[in-house]
Formats: structure tokens, sequence, C-alpha cells
């Protein structure tokens, strides 16, 4: 659980418990850094450690069963989540950019990280979408919420510049 915990937290950083961000840090401490520098074999192994066991809902082919066809559930998941993390690569690194700057022209910050303007347009909407979670407000269902975003950076871009927005108290 603790495995899962330090992913999340290196792909989205937010406050914790102090006494469980001790355990973490004494249990996976090296491998939170190593992740924080986007290496993504750790977050593989990580996952492949804590993940729940996947099954497939299809009955197989007892006739014709290879012998890692338990595996596949858990080998597509893998595959997904490790194409998540490298969507994912830069938004740790455009996430403190963000918060060292108020106001700056989109070219001059996209320069900074190697990146076309375009490309870094790309990247600021995917920030904006991983950012943004359904948060239930009232209602039955749960899904009776609205939008929020969950990262304390908040920003808009205006013709050529972006802008940073305060958080609201």
């Amino acid at each position: 659980m603790h495995a899962l915990l330090a992913i999340a937290l290196t792909m989205y950083p937010m406050r914790i418990d102090e006494s469980i961000h001790l355990q973490l840090r004494e249990k996976y401490g090296d491998k939170m850094l190593r992740m924080q520098k986007g290496d993504p074999q750790v977050y593989e192994e990580l996952f492949s450690y804590a993940c729940p066991k996947f099954l497939s809902p299809v009955v197989p082919n007892y006739d014709n069963v290879h012998p890692n066809y338990h595996k596949e559930p858990f080998l597509q998941q893998l595959k997904v989540f490790a194409d998540e993390v490298q969507q994912q690569a830069q938004l740790s690194t455009i996430r403190s950019f963000l918060k060292l700057y108020t106001t700056m022209p989109v070219a001059k910050l996209a320069g900074f990280l190697d990146l076309t303007e375009q490309e870094f347009r790309i990247q600021l909407l995917v920030f904006k979408h991983k950012m943004k979670n359904l948060v239930w407000t009232s209602g039955i269902s749960a899904l009776d919420g609205e939008f929020q975003s969950a990262s304390e950076v908040d920003f808009y871009i205006d013709k050529v510049s972006f802008s940073f927005l305060l958080p609201q108290a």
C-alpha cells in the first residue's frame, strides 16, 4: 500500500500526515527520488509489487493455452500504467516552473524546457487535464459533482503569456 502511495505522491505531490510521510521516506525514499528524476523502471517495479492481482474475464481456450496466459491482464495494466507515467513525465518540471513565476511569455518558458512553443502549450493542456478531478458536492450519485483542480498551481494563457492564479481560500 505504501508503494502505491509513493507513486501517487511522486506524480501528484500534496501534503500528507507526517507519520505516514516519515514511513514513506524510510521505506521508499531512494525510489521516490529516482521516480522524481523520471526513472520509468522504478515506477514499473513499485506498480508490479503493489498492484492488485488482475484476472481475465474471458475463459481461455484450454486446447491452446500458452504458458503465460495468466500474466496477460497484469501486463496489459502495466502497459497502461507505463503509458500514463510517460505522458506525465514533464508535468513535475512544469509544475515547479509555474510555482516560480507569476507571468511569463510562453515562448520563454518553453525555451527553459527545450520544447517548441506548440509542444509546451500541449504540455500545459495535459497538466490542466490531469489535475482535474470530479468532486462530489451534493446529490445521490457520486457523479453528482463538479470538476475542480487538484493542483496548487492554476494558470491561464493570454495570447502569448501565461499568468498564475492565486489559490482561493
